[in-house]
């Protein structure tokens, strides 16, 4: 009891000397008084005791639910990794090879219609099995792109006459989401009308095995971007 009449329980220590003084005097009173304390106490011990309990039982679960998603996700990754011969960049053999593969690149976005020299555009990709189903993928497979001639064979274009770069930006990706892979900014720094049959091959290709067939993507038109002051 606060003799300053808070409804709290106080500190103070007129008031706690009052009490103790009282319980002191009515001594039948204070086994009451120290039995309801002791309910109490064993009360929300039980329930901090559950709630720990509660807790452990959660953090068992998220555990097990961590660890079965990490092997999903490393037997999906072995089976593509499986048999998968190990090379550096595909040949122009097996690039344009009409061979079977148990797996294919394909478009999941339609190119621009219109690709301007020196100006970016993005390219969507999936991978895809002999059925045409999508397939997930996984996290460290590499894909890169490359420019060919539409010659026979074809002749891969890495410079100009002058020596600068006739594709840049973005020509390495990695999936973002375990279904597609995105290049961001392409860039074509020359027009496909110096080139025999006035246009270029774009080629999509994984980089580590011969049983994924590599997007061809032919006749692509680039075309000069139109002078502002004109």
């Amino acid at each position: 009891m606060c003799i300053y009449g808070e409804n709290i329980p106080c500190s103070h220590p007129e008031c706690t000397n009052l009490n103790l003084h009282y319980i002191q005097l009515h001594p039948s009173s204070n086994s009451g008084f120290i039995q309801n304390i002791c309910q109490m106490l064993y009360t929300q011990n039980q329930q901090l005791l559950k709630i720990a309990e509660n807790n452990r039982s959660l953090s068992d679960n998220i555990e097990f639910l961590v660890d079965k998603a990490k092997k999903v996700l490393q037997n999906q990754e072995e089976h593509f990794d499986i048999n998968l011969p190990r090379s550096d960049n595909g040949s122009l053999q097996k690039i344009f090879t009409e061979e079977d593969y148990q797996y294919s690149i394909n478009l999941i976005e339609d190119l621009p219609s219109i690709i301007l020299k020196e100006k970016g555009f993005h390219i969507t990709i999936g991978l895809f099995d002999t059925s045409l189903k999508r397939l997930q993928i996984p996290f460290h497979f590499k894909f890169q792109i490359e420019l060919y001639t539409m010659e026979n064979p074809p002749k891969l274009l890495e410079h100009n006459i002058h020596g600068k770069k006739i594709l840049r930006g973005t020509l390495t990706s990695f999936t973002i989401d375990n279904w597609k892979v995105v290049f961001n900014n392409i860039v074509i720094n020359e027009v496909s009308s110096h080139y025999p049959n006035d246009s270029l091959k774009i080629v999509v290709q994984h980089m580590g095995s011969h049983l994924i067939r590599p997007l061809v993507i032919n006749n692509v038109s680039v075309r000069a971007r139109k002078n502002a002051n004109k």
